[in-house]
């Protein structure tokens, strides 16, 4: 047997409980920290996070299969949609908004999982995209064999064919049936299982993994319910894709349908990925913390303004002169005063050889 959906029992998968349980507890220890943690940020500091990890997810995701969007273009698409209130220049990009629409539904969109939303996520990653680098079939399912190949310089290896283009119909109605029940109670394991499921199937002809990680996200994001959820698991897998892919294989060529090396890879991805928001949670309340303690008689209100812009996020892109001329309404002069100021204080940190690439950083090193 070659790979897993040719198992009579698919896909009546199974695993090591006592593995599980173990890298749960480890989620539900790590997920302690950060709901304390998350539950002293401000509510403006929680939507920059939440927009930050929708826009990293949906850059990672695409980065995953090596597609590359532009930062900006997400982060601004993901904040016009979340209604926060910023504004940053970026380059508008029709497939990287119309990726982050797709994102944005399935963390934002708790109605059940149906067919035709499936097929619109798949539309939605290739709107915008030139006639030559889209799929033969955009919103619909393949209609002939698909493989997932590695190419060497010497060889191109198969190492998974998706179930036959017959079978795709009837096994999607049964994922899409699984998810949408109560069949497992268990929402981290159920994603985890539920992408699985998906990509093993991988019932288009591009765009598998984008769609698969979307649907883990959609039940994280019910699992979640309207709590908070700023972390990124696509933002944890594009750090190091070898375990990804490893567990991944392993588990699509089980003879046995034991796919535990797949769980508890994901569970620990989780893991990993709520302690590094944890961390910059940390990061975010240390600075507002010394933001909220500058003394107002020593500083300007210019000064104080852009501070706390800097300090809760809603600063983006370099701090140069001319933006701060641009956003203090200042003249030049006055924004190299306030900034001179600034640096010699300690609280700012100038980069750059005073050419046109010089800016300023807060100084990482305030406590």
């Amino acid at each position: 047997m070659a790979y897993i959906w040719q198992n009579e029992n698919w896909p009546h998968f199974n695993y090591d409980r006592t593995q599980v349980e173990s890298a749960y507890n480890r989620y539900m220890y790590q997920k302690g920290i950060a709901d304390g943690a998350f539950a002293m940020l401000s509510e403006r500091a929680r939507q920059m996070m939440i927009a930050e990890s929708l826009s990293t997810e949906t850059v990672s995701s695409s980065a995953i299969e090596g597609v590359d969007l532009q930062y900006d273009s997400v982060y601004s698409s993901i904040i016009k949609q979340l209604d926060v209130d910023m504004s940053i220049k970026a380059k508008y990009d029709r497939n990287a908004e119309s990726v982050s629409k797709l994102i944005m539904d399935a963390n934002r969109n708790h109605t059940p999982l149906t067919l035709d939303r499936l097929f619109d996520w798949h539309r939605l990653l290739f709107d915008g995209v030139a006639k030559g680098f889209a799929p033969k079939h955009v919103g619909a399912f393949r209609t002939g064999p698909v493989y997932v190949v590695h190419n060497t310089p010497r060889d191109t290896e198969i190492i998974y064919e998706g179930i036959p283009a017959d079978r795709i119909g009837k096994e999607v109605e049964s994922l899409i049936e699984f998810i949408n029940s109560d069949e497992e109670t268990n929402l981290l394991i159920k994603s985890a299982l539920a992408s699985f499921w998906f990509v093993s199937i991988h019932p288009f002809d591009d765009g598998n993994g984008r769609i698969s990680r979307a649907i883990a996200d959609y039940i994280l994001s019910i699992e979640a319910g309207t709590g908070f959820r700023p972390y990124s698991v696509s933002g944890t897998i594009i750090k190091d894709r070898k375990p990804y892919y490893d567990s991944l294989q392993i588990s699509q060529k089980s003879p046995s349908l034991d796919i535990t090396p797949w769980i508890t890879w994901y569970i620990n991805s989780v893991c990993t990925s709520l302690a590094e928001a944890v961390e910059q949670c940390h990061k975010k309340l240390r600075v507002s913390s010394i933001m909220s303690s500058l003394d107002p008689n020593k500083y300007n209100s210019r000064q104080l303004f852009m501070l706390y812009k800097i300090a809760d996020g809603s600063f983006y892109g370099k701090l140069t002169a001319e933006k701060w001329m641009k956003m203090t309404k200042c003249q030049s002069a006055t924004a190299t005063r306030d900034l001179t100021s600034l640096t010699e204080n300690g609280i700012l940190i100038r980069l750059g050889d005073g050419g046109k690439g010089t800016h300023y950083i807060l100084n990482p090193n305030l406590n």
